[in-house]
């Protein structure tokens, strides 16, 4: 099974919707590469340290998504 990475796409949910400005705006507030993030998508692993709210959701969305691809 690949790694979850997660996308700018997983900002949509019901909690949590940023516009493409305030993500850019979080993800340097948190440290993440903003190019990386949206080009190629970051690995769960390397994001579940970080103490974020919203980015905790982002995972959980991108963990679901991919369990859902995986027919679990």
């Amino acid at each position: 099974m690949t790694e979850v990475r997660v996308h700018p796409r997983h900002s949509r949910t019901a909690e949590y919707d940023f516009c493409f400005r305030g993500l850019r705006r979080k993800a340097r507030e948190l440290g993440i590469d903003f190019k990386r993030f949206v080009q190629e998508g970051i690995p769960a692993s390397e994001l579940e340290h970080i103490e974020d709210a919203g980015l905790k959701m982002m995972i959980e969305t991108a963990k679901k998504e991919a369990a859902q691809a995986n027919g679990r």
